[in-house]
């Protein structure tokens, strides 16, 4: 066999089948290596829960975020590894010292009574609100004006509505007062809701402010409209955002 057809054959057989197992491997590698580096970190600095982990030592805690494959962490220097428990999992913890929100320190928050706001549907680690019995939070922020002794989850949709003996809030802020006794979804999917004084819409952007809705009692049939459930008739009359129209 000459050199010249060697050459030939080396080269046929390092297009047809070497170049492809290097492209399968390349290819592989840059799926899987953020994967590999999650691992390392999985090893190295193993999760308490979803938003935090700890060192395989147990000498520093750290609050972790994923803004893309691979977590970012975030040393909690005045945490104390050795009394740090997260609250469930969610994004509340306390130790023998303070409490948390993710590195947040929640300096006036009690370690011993500080606990989740109770809601069956909402997954701890969706849950922004936490209580110490007298004052409630959400997230790192204190919720001015609500009743820590009667606050209560308000199911309504996929959001975090809270109510007290008089107001509705969201996101921390007060919308306004309601009757939590008579409180009621007016229609499932659609953004109102009604006690014995009337009808309100309920906004999700700011303002954060119910919406009464003039005019309509709470025993008053509405025709709810929009693909962004926004829009309410009563007869000849058209609300939209809970503000008559026509």
């Amino acid at each position: 066999m000459s050199k010249k057809l060697v050459k030939i054959i080396l080269i046929v057989v390092g297009i047809f089948v070497v170049a492809p197992i290097l492209v399968v491997a390349a290819v592989y590698f840059l799926i899987a290596f953020p994967y590999i580096r999650r691992d390392h970190y999985l090893v190295t600095r193993p999760f308490i829960n979803s938003c935090f982990s700890i060192s395989r030592e147990g000498l520093k805690v750290y609050a972790v975020k994923f803004p893309g494959d691979l977590p970012e962490y975030y040393e909690m220097k005045n945490a104390d590894p050795k009394t740090f428990k997260p609250l469930g999992d969610s994004c509340y913890a306390a130790d023998d010292h303070q409490a948390y929100f993710e590195t947040e320190i929640l300096s006036e928050a009690s370690t011993t009574d500080l606990h989740l706001i109770e809601a069956d549907w909402i997954r701890d680690n969706n849950r922004s609100y936490a209580t110490d019995g007298s004052t409630v939070y959400y997230k790192n922020q204190r919720v001015e004006g609500i009743d820590a002794k009667t606050v209560r989850y308000f199911k309504f949709g996929y959001y975090e509505y809270l109510v007290d003996n008089t107001s509705f809030f969201y996101h921390g802020q007060n919308m306004g007062q309601v009757d939590p006794k008579t409180l009621a979804v007016y229609r499932e999917g659609f953004s109102y809701i009604k006690d014995k004084n009337g009808v309100y819409y309920v906004p999700t952007v700011n303002p954060l402010k119910l919406v009464k809705l003039e005019g309509v009692k709470p025993s008053t049939e509405l025709v709810l409209e929009g693909t962004s459930w926004e829009y309410a008739r009563m007869g000849n009359k058209m609300y939209h955002e809970g503000v008559l129209i026509q």
